[in-house]
């Protein structure tokens, strides 16, 4: 026999065993292959759950995915560009994620006119955490997460996700991956749903969901919220006849106020509060100081103007610092801290929204 023809006899009954007949694909760069209209997606990092991670997961996902809209309903168009360039950078040329499919996806989830957006999305789908078995997209076809199903529930397949898993970081594949799907919620196609999750794994990073919850709501800034909130009924329930009481209060609001407000920018790819509800952060931070100047200087019985001169204080609501007291006819302490309260209402509902709960119990 030929010895060319007796050397491919051997090397095709060889590939099958070595596995030769497949081209490895780096599962950090597959495509998902769910049309557009079928609402399903696969996970595309690699990372393996560690134990309790799965649990940690079905607790915390829906949370964490609302402080994750959070951060991106905040990104312009240069944010975008700079982490669709980080995207691209190992990808190959057919997977690469084009910024007017980014700015499209973004139109979807936050539309312009102000329509249903993906925190209303959020808020009210149930999530299906599978814990055996596939998911399935409106085609009937095996995805590890879907967005369209009999339940009308977004579903996310725990053991699928959990197959394709290496090392501790599969918390951000589970919530790349639930991204995806509020995407398609909101009507976006496949590639725009796709690049809405490569973004939310790239914003991330490495972490993981025990850092991520951490970060987002230690037992510390959830025991200061209760406190803040608190303090702030108290006074709007007082009359404020005791003085040392009233100020005591006032500064303890003003404490929590700031810890509460305080350290955004730390939390990589995660915020506490939407852009709407950030947007009075500086005139709450100007309120709560102006209402300790009332404690500052001498107050009168009823603690409503400054003793014998009638000055009160006026704050500059676009920075917290400038404090200035002028004569006329101001706010009372009362109205002031009811004015705080309108604002911080605001607040503490961003807050019971990603699980950080207000009220004692």
């Amino acid at each position: 026999m030929d010895m060319r023809i007796l050397a491919l006899i051997l090397l095709l009954s060889v590939l099958p065993l070595c596995g030769c007949s497949q081209p490895h694909q780096d599962p950090t760069t597959a495509q998902s292959t769910g049309g557009a209209d079928g609402g399903g997606g696969d996970a595309l990092l690699d990372s393996r759950l560690a134990p309790g991670e799965l649990q940690l997961l079905r607790d915390e996902g829906k949370f964490l995915t609302r402080a994750i809209l959070n951060f991106q309903a905040t990104l312009n168009a240069d944010d975008l560009n700079e982490l669709t360039s980080k995207v691209n950078i190992n990808l190959a040329h057919s997977d690469v994620v084009d910024l007017p499919i980014m700015e499209s996806a973004f139109q979807r989830l936050f539309p312009s006119d102000h329509a249903r957006t993906a925190f209303d999305e959020l808020s009210e789908v149930n999530i299906e955490w599978r814990k055996s078995g596939a998911c399935k997209d409106a085609h009937e076809v095996e995805k590890d997460g879907s967005a369209f199903n009999v339940n009308s529930a977004i579903c996310i397949s725990e053991d699928r996700i959990d197959a394709k898993s290496s090392k501790n970081t599969a918390g951000i594949l589970g919530l790349s991956l639930m991204a995806h799907e509020i995407t398609h919620r909101q009507g976006g196609n496949e590639p725009e749903a796709v690049a809405v999750q490569r973004i939310v794994g790239e914003t991330l990073g490495s972490g993981n969901l025990k850092g991520l919850v951490e970060g987002l709501k230690s037992s510390a800034f959830r025991a200061k919220a209760k406190k803040t909130r608190a303090s702030l009924e108290w006074l709007l329930q007082s009359d404020l006849s005791d003085k040392d009481m009233t100020c005591f209060k006032v500064r303890m609001l003003q404490d929590g106020v700031e810890a509460i407000l305080g350290n955004e920018l730390s939390l990589v790819g995660l915020r506490r509060y939407s852009p709407e509800t950030r947007k009075t952060i500086p005139e709450i931070l100007a309120l709560s100081k102006g209402a300790v100047g009332y404690c500052d200087l001498s107050l009168d019985s009823q603690l409503g103007t400054y003793a014998g001169s009638q000055v009160a204080i006026e704050v500059d609501h676009l920075d917290s610092s400038n404090v200035s007291i002028s004569p006329g006819d101001k706010p009372s302490l009362k109205s002031r801290i009811q004015s705080l309260s309108e604002l911080l209402q605001k607040i503490f509902s961003d807050l019971e929204a990603i699980g950080v709960p207000t009220v004692r119990t």
